[in-house]
């Protein structure tokens, strides 16, 4: 059997219609023709899914019902609950409504994650879990920080962070648990249908990756950074790192673009997000101690972003004190996106300690870069995909049976980057066509390394007044790096230092008298925070 193959680097745009076959495989429909292509399994689809519904409130009993029908979910993976929504739940209330979900779980041995359809407040648990947190993991204060101890703490982390499965439940013990939010009913089936249109899109928008003035809310810009430099190339993504921390850029963030993919960033407000234009299937979130609040508090909701037109978002409900371990990584986030994996797993999977936040979306389900392929006018196949993996090599074949005999069509595939592939097949149509791995071609590549949970040490070494100026030096120390350190007095923050011999000189001459408490804090770019012991100064 003859057959001519080559690897070309372009876009087909074209929907696809997907099913599973097996636990680690998922099959396409390839357009323009009766044939399916096999694929290794990168993210969730609708049978995996179950919809928790509230009927005590229309409004979760109409965004179940629609988003049922737009993604074909089976109505068995409705689970029905009935109970109020108040902004804090306690831990007997919950408890009692996990349980119901659980208990109907028993019977969808299939299902990987969920979506709470109702929404209202801050949801969150007990010391300040959040609702989704509550559910994927099972209430547990290991999971909460400040609002359990009332100083600035890690938390529990997550197994899924950075994790190759796409069977969470089955394989982690954990169902990754989704908010489906937005201002009103309207804007929430806009968003499904926007998320649903992103599917094997493969969309050329651009992200943006901004550090702001606010230097607690910009703690992810070496991470903002990275992300860029990898990504960042005309095979994979068009990225921007945009640094504002001193005032070049202009202002803290973007306006009036015209086709944002990705927008990360800190501020408490982010200004000008109508401006933008959000292409379907967008993911963009800030890092602040409230985003998660589904309502306005002080602080913008992430529903903001949601309304604009991103797919998804997070934010956390109760204070995370600027860990960046809290928040989601970007470089995981891109990654897992990118491959193919849903709305719900890439921001899900880019958390290493989400206790205390939301996963939020409009689609959860929404899988931009999800493989597809379609038959053109020369008979020829284009299989156009993101998930060949560096250092592994990779062949397609194809057969008239699903359980036969495969010949093989195209051998020795590969990538030396993730990348946007076409994998052109020439020869007689088949009824099945695989991609799958051949071995060899070295070995993967590592996984990240996990997140640095440990916090730096600082102690004050001599204080003494020098001409009526408080001359304080101190040591500090980390795992990694001091990124900064703050001095406070009474509570109120008098100056910092990045770079060591750390040295604050405080001018006492318009202190009233009296006796301060001086202490210090010491961060990382983890965010992570050590603390001095207070020392007493009279002035």
């Amino acid at each position: 059997m003859g057959v001519q193959s080559k690897i070309i680097l372009i876009l087909i745009s074209c929907l696809l219609v997907s099913f599973q076959i097996a636990a680690q495989t998922e099959s396409i429909s390839i357009q323009n023709s009766n044939s399916v292509l096999i694929v290794p399994k990168t993210g969730l689809n609708a049978s995996e899914l179950a919809l928790i519904v509230n009927d005590a409130d229309a409004q979760p009993v109409e965004i179940a019902n629609y988003y049922k029908m737009k993604r074909g979910i089976p109505e068995a993976n409705l689970i029905h609950v009935n109970h109020g929504v108040p902004w804090i739940y306690d831990v007997t209330t919950f408890n009692s409504i996990r349980s119901q979900v659980m208990n109907a779980l028993q019977n969808l041995p299939n299902v990987q994650a969920l979506a709470i359809t109702w929404q209202g407040g801050s949801q969150t648990v007990g010391a300040g879990m959040s609702l989704s947190s509550a559910m994927t993991f099972g209430y547990n204060t290991g999971y909460v920080g400040y609002n359990r101890t009332g100083t600035c703490s890690m938390t529990t982390g997550s197994p899924y962070f950075a994790s190759s499965t796409t069977r969470p439940r089955s394989e982690l013990n954990l169902i990754p648990t989704v908010v489906m939010a937005g201002g009103s009913i309207a804007a929430i089936k806009n968003g499904i249908d926007r998320g649903f249109s992103s599917d094997q899109t493969f969309p050329q928008g651009h992200g943006y990756f901004v550090r702001t003035a606010d230097t607690s809310r910009s703690i992810r810009y070496s991470d903002f950074q990275a992300t860029v430099n990898s990504w960042n190339r005309p095979d994979a993504l068009s990225l921007s790192y945009i640094d504002n921390s001193n005032g070049a850029y202009g202002a803290d963030y973007i306006e009036g673009q015209s086709s944002v993919l990705f927008y990360q960033t800190g501020l408490t407000n982010v200004p000008q997000i109508d401006s933008n234009i959000f292409v379907p299937g967008a993911l963009a979130d800030h890092l602040t101690s409230y985003a998660g609040s589904l309502f306005d508090n002080g602080q913008m909701s992430l529903v903001h972003f949601l309304d604009a037109g991103a797919a998804a978002s997070y934010g956390t409900v109760s204070e995370p004190c600027s860990y960046t371990s809290k928040f989601p990584q970007a470089s995981i986030l891109v990654a897992n996106y990118f491959k193919g994996a849903s709305a719900l797993e890439a921001y899900s999977k880019s958390v290493y300690a989400p206790g205390e936040g939301h996963v939020a979306a409009n689609d959860p389900l929404a899988r931009p870069y999800k493989t597809k392929a379609a038959l053109d006018a020369n008979n020829e196949v284009h299989i156009t995909t993101t998930q060949l993996v560096p250092g592994q090599t990779y062949t397609i074949s194809g057969s008239d049976s699903l359980n036969g005999t495969y010949t093989t069509l195209v051998s020795n595939i590969s990538v030396s980057a993730p990348s946007i592939q076409d994998i052109q097949v020439s020869g007689p149509m088949y009824a099945f066509y695989k991609l799958a791995t051949s071995g060899g071609g070295g070995n993967p590549p590592p996984p990240p390394p996990p997140a640095d949970t440990v916090a730096p040490t600082v102690s004050i070494d001599s204080m003494s007044v020098v001409r009526r100026k408080l001359q304080i030096t101190l040591s500090a120390q980390d795992n990694v790096l001091v990124s900064r350190i703050e001095c406070y007095m009474n509570g109120v923050l008098k100056g910092s230092d990045t770079s060591a011999p750390y040295s604050i000189a405080i001018d006492t001459k318009r202190m009233s008298p009296g006796t301060y408490s001086v202490q210090y804090r010491a961060y990382d770019a983890a965010g992570n925070i050590g603390y001095s012991s207070a020392v007493s100064f009279t002035n």
